[in-house]
């Protein structure tokens, strides 16, 4: 008693005074303290029953709102607070009459009984019916904490003032006699607990206290809180921090039912604009609180009932008999000894989803696994079970990581652990709504890619998974998915579509593994794919491969057993785009055998159709719908028809890349070839039996040796299936050596070391390393590329691919051993008649010509002499590396004295004009500026020069801005280089120039001399206005060919010169000479200035 006086007395309430209101006075003395306000604002409110109080402490509050001072003193304050803390403890008046049969609880009688002094103003009259029917006798404090337990049977208008008092009560504990009561020993025993404060300080302190406090303490504060849970304005820590962002974020929703927390957490968690971090922090804090047990949220505590009686019976009387201290205790606390049962039932309605009966409870239950997807906490169940595994491998992880973590780690996880985690994994498997961190990351992706599916739906999430790789997918989306599926790939229950479609072939082919769980069960699912034969299973098996074969991040088994390789042999590699898998499998002589197994399983599942490589889907999926319409994605078939269309005109050259190495990969390892598998494995095993034993081991270690016994035993072959299959394949090496398994055995080394990166076919990737290649490789090499320069009939690719061009362009050519009919189709390259797929292929033997004179067989034949004479005069010294004696021709080309060596050089030239990748380095100098001011522009037919020359000014990087400016230069002073003359003055030039000889400019003063001439093209014009000829040179041009015209006069006139003799001709020279020098000077100059030409000093030989 002595204890509770004194904390009353600190409260400001004496003993004394809270007996005698009762007796007293039932309302504020008009005398006190507040005098001035109730004569100004409350004078004519009737005195008793607190009238006058509420009267004040309203307009308290209305000032408050509008954060004015409400002209009170804080004396007259302090006065109203000791009133409604006496208040509360007043006994009625009167008993509760009874036995009248004229309705007494309508009767003013009855109302004056139900309290001492009305705490709510208007509560009597809204309460006194509800009170009658279900808090019947009851009167005072026991009154109201009956109508606070029957909140929900409640009238509106009762229910409104029952929660005005509760708003009260949170504001001060002193109004909630209940609590005050049980925590008075707790309040004496902290002093902090009681000292001033805001409003709910107090309250705020004793739950911090935890299981310090004494037992009916602790159960009064669990009451407390499980009101709070309805309405945030009762929970004053997260209220009074989130004005602000209610205000923002959550205006248009109602107040209760727990909605505006709710509304809150989702908007924090997506880090909207504006929210500040203390109102993050109190939302985050209620919300797991909130979930760790059903009693403390209001929604599953009452949209769940039926279901917990029916699935969860057990959970819940174990849950509602805990201790009172585990009420305040949790398995988050650092007490290893210590076993709470939080949060079982809403953890047994995590596992029992799909069984839920109620909708609602199932939306809210949704709710709960979205917040404990972000909060391992959130779930003591959980956290219980996984405490050491998170130390131990998630130590350092965020709280939104450490479910991630945790999955990737599963297969070292505890029983409890790993069952613990997969329920929450299965509820969020195919519910992309359940994955708040994807939904945070990717909700603008939702609209962009996957328009026609809602929110919720399972097909929403493979959408997104089938779009991740697009160009214009968003990063941060897919780094965000990308995270999710890795972690999901450790275990089949994990992965959505395996889960719900492979169980009965699990059952069936890997019992154990699926007993056990984990990605055993995978591995052993690809390892004996083709006995699976349901075609679902089949189908996401496929789908999974092709995921994974993107990025090696979504085939974690298959990271997770090459860890070590990828470290020795990818470490430089970033993953995408099937990288990862091309360097492994580019090292897979040298790869460890638990990765060996693994890659080739993946592999083999990977060629069994186009729909299970995904950077092969990616760029042919569009090709194959031209080329390969009967075919689907998931035929094995669809790989056939491809290759046989590779060098087609609508066969892309991602596509073709996709193709050959779908078609290495087959030719490397009998089974990792579908069809070879299928149609020879029996004449395999009979006619090469070693060689299928070391096959069977699936490690990639037989490097072909199956396909070379068959070769070997063609003609002992029988089936005639297999046969044809044998034959194909030898076809296809002897047009593509690279297809040799050979080739990567002693080129593996340089091909680690060159081309690990390379997006260009390995051919192509090794040419360009020509010089830095090891012997063996570079020797085997250059060959390939000599007789490939040396004839289309040792060049399979162009062979097939310019059959047309050929014919049409090239046809009076008799092949030689100089290829000149490939170098004829290089000629022609640029010609609007070339066949287009042929000028693609061409690309590649243009840029290779310019490497070395041995793959320009026709101008090492004729430039021999010349470059010997360059040599001996020290022009070439300077010159390193490849090309570099290509490079001394033209770069020297003036200097040359051989006219079919200057020809030669000269047409080469004249490709660098035509295009920007024959010229060498330049594609890779200019490549960012290309990027970024011609992206659009299609390469060829001197585009990319003319795009470049109109931003000359902008180009960043100086090699690329130099070699624009030479071959510029190289172009204005040569009408026979000049790629756009050539193209577009061809007719003008047999017509007009036909007798003139290229060199030292003649062509071009020709064809500017005869610009005004009746048949000149507005092309024409315009590409000479690309020529620097200077208007004296072409004067002296015309002079030259009045000469031409006199001499013929004079020839034909032989009697007139022997008459008039010498004088008379020498006269009649000069004058002819400088009358038309002086009519060509001043007409050119009229032309020039009209047409804009460029005027500079003749500048080259040709």
């Amino acid at each position: 008693a002595a204890l509770a006086a004194a904390l009353l007395q600190h409260a400001g309430v004496s003993i004394a005074r809270a007996q005698g209101l009762a007796d007293e006075k039932d309302d504020l003395d008009k005398t006190g303290a507040c005098r001035d306000v109730i004569a100004n604002v409350c004078k004519f409110v009737k005195e008793g029953d607190g009238r006058i109080a509420q009267c004040v402490r309203n307009a308290n509050r209305a000032a408050a709102a509008r954060k004015q001072r409400s002209g009170t003193t804080n004396g007259c304050r302090a006065e109203v607070a000791r009133f409604f803390r006496g208040a509360v403890r007043m006994a009625p008046r009167k008993k509760p009459p009874f036995g009248n049969g004229k309705r007494p609880w309508e009767k003013a009688e009855f109302q004056k009984s139900m309290f001492g002094v009305e705490l709510v103003q208007g509560m009597r009259k809204a309460c006194h019916k509800d009170a009658q029917q279900f808090c019947p006798s009851l009167q005072g404090k026991e009154l109201l904490v009956c109508l606070k337990g029957r909140k929900k049977q409640l009238t509106p208008d009762c229910k409104r003032k029952i929660f005005r008092l509760q708003r009260d009560q949170a504001e001060d504990l002193s109004l909630d006699l209940p609590l005050l009561e049980a925590c008075t020993v707790a309040m004496e025993k902290f002093p902090e607990c009681r000292a001033k404060g805001p409003p709910g300080s107090h309250r705020a302190c004793l739950r911090g206290k935890g299981d310090a406090l004494d037992e009916a303490c602790q159960k009064e504060l669990f009451r407390s809180e499980q009101e709070a849970s309805e309405d945030i304005r009762l929970n004053l820590d997260v209220f009074s921090k989130c004005q602000a962002e209610l205000s923002e974020h959550c205006k248009e929703k109602e107040f209760g039912e727990a909605r505006m927390l709710g509304c809150l957490w989702d908007h924090s968690f997506k880090d909207s604009a504006g929210f500040g971090e203390e109102c993050r922090a109190a939302v985050n804090a209620a919300t797991v609180r909130g979930v760790q047990d059903y009693r403390l949220d209001f929604r599953v505590r009452n949209t769940c009932t039926e279901d917990i009686d029916k699935l969860c019976a057990t959970e819940r009387n174990v849950v509602d008999n805990m201790k009172l201290s585990e009420l305040f205790r949790t398995a988050l606390d650092e007490d290893d000894g210590f076993e709470s049962n939080a949060g079982q039932v809403i953890h047994c309605l995590k596992v029992n989803m799909q069984r839920l009966d109620s909708d609602r409870c199932k939306a809210e239950m949704e709710r709960v696994v979205r917040i404990q997807a972000v909060y391992l906490a959130a779930d003591p169940v959980h956290y219980k079970a996984c405490k050491s595994e998170k130390d131990m491998y998630c130590a350092n992880e965020k709280p939104e990581r450490l479910h991630q973590c945790l999955r990737k780690n599963i297969k070292h996880l505890s029983p409890a652990c790993m069952d613990s985690e997969i329920v929450q994994g299965v509820s969020e498997r195919t519910d992309i709504t359940l994955k708040p961190q994807v939904m945070k990351a990717c909700s603008g992706a939702f609209s962009k890619f996957c328009t026609d599916i809602s929110p919720g739906e399972a097909a929403l999430i493979r959408c997104m998974q089938d779009h991740m790789h697009e160009l214009s997918f968003p990063q941060t989306c897919k780094d965000e998915l990308t995270r999710d599926m890795e972690a999901a790939g450790h275990d089949w229950r994990l992965k959505a579509g395996i889960a719900e479609k492979c169980e009965g072939e699990l059952t069936r082919l890997c019992p154990e593994e699926k007993e056990s769980g984990g990605g055993d069960a995978i591995l052993c699912l690809r390892s004996k794919f083709d006995q699976v034969t349901d075609e679902g299973c089949l189908a996401e098996l496929r789908r999974d491969v092709k995921q994974g074969s993107m990025d090696i991040n979504l085939a974690p088994l298959v990271k997770e057993a090459c860890e070590e390789d990828y470290k020795m042999y990818c470490s430089g590699v970033v993953p995408g785009e099937g990288k990862v898998h091309a360097c492994l499998l580019a090292n897979r002589a040298h790869l460890s055998a638990a990765c060996a197994k693994a890659e080739f399983d993946f592999q083999a599942i990977r060629s069994s159709s186009l729909d299970a490589d995904g950077p092969a889907m990616k760029a042919c999926g569009d090709v194959m719908k031209k080329l390969c319409p009967d075919f689907a994605a998931s035929d094995p078939l669809v790989w056939g028809c491809l290759e046989d269309h590779r060098h087609d005109e609508e066969m892309t050259s991602a596509c073709m890349q996709a193709v050959g190495d779908n078609m290495k990969l087959k030719h490397s390892a009998f089974f990792l070839n579908p069809m070879m598998v299928r149609e020879c494995t029996d004449e395999a095993r009979s006619l090469c039996a070693d060689e299928m034993a070391s096959a069977s081991k699936k490690d990639f270690r037989s490097n072909g040796a199956v396909f070379r016994c068959l070769v070997k035993s063609q003609s002992q072959i029988k089936n005639q299936r297999c046969r044809a299959v044998v034959a194909r394949k030898i076809a296809q090496q002897a047009q593509d050596p690279s297809l040799d398994p050979e080739l990567q055995q002693l080129c593996g080394t340089d091909i680690q070391r060159f081309c690990s990166h390379a997006d260009d076919n390995l051919e192509q990737c090794l040419s360009k390393h020509i010089e830095d290649l090891s012997g063996p490789c570079r020797e085997k090499q250059r060959k390939m590329m000599v007789a490939a320069s040396g004839g289309l009939a040792a060049n399979a690719t162009l062979a097939k691919a310019c059959v047309t061009a050929q014919k049409k362009l090239c046809g009076n050519i008799a092949s030689s051993g100089f290829g000149l009919r490939l170098s004829c189709l290089l000629e022609h390259m640029q010609d609007d008649t070339m066949d287009p797929h042929c000028r693609e292929a061409l690309v590649y033997e243009q840029g290779k010509r310019a490497k070395g004179l041995e793959f320009n067989p026709s101008l090492k034949k004729e430039c021999t002499r010349d470059l010997s004479v360059l040599v001996s005069k020290g022009k070439c010294l300077h010159y390193m590396g490849q090309g570099a004696e290509v490079q001394c021709l033209t770069d020297h080309v003036r200097q040359l004295e051989d006219p079919t060596c200057t020809s030669a050089v000269a047409k080469l030239l004249h490709s660098y004009s035509a295009d920007l990748r024959a010229v060498p380095g330049m594609e890779a100098a200019c490549k960012d500026d290309l990027r970024k001011m011609c992206s659009t522009v299609e390469p060829g037919d001197g585009r990319l020069h003319e795009c470049l020359r109109n931003f000359i000014h902008q180009i960043s990087n100086q090699e690329c801005k130099e070699k624009v400016e030479s071959i510029r230069d190289a172009e204005s002073g040569s009408a026979f280089i000049n790629h756009r003359v050539q193209k577009y003055c061809k007719h003008e030039q047999e017509r007009f120039c036909s007798n003139v000889d290229p060199g030292e400019s003649r062509l071009a003063r020709c064809l500017l001399l005869h610009v005004r001439e009746p048949g000149f093209s507005k092309e024409c014009i315009s590409s000479l206005s690309t020529l620097k000829v200077t208007p004296l040179a072409i004067a002296q041009a015309g002079a030259a060919h009045a000469m031409d015209e006199l001499s013929s006069f004079l020839k034909k006139h032989k009697g007139f010169l022997d008459e008039w003799g010498g004088p008379t001709l020498i006269l009649s020279v000069m004058a002819a000479a400088l009358g038309a020098f002086a009519v060509s000077h001043w007409l050119l100059k009229r032309r020039f200035k009209k047409l804009a030409y460029t005027v500079d000093v003749p500048d080259s030989a040709c």
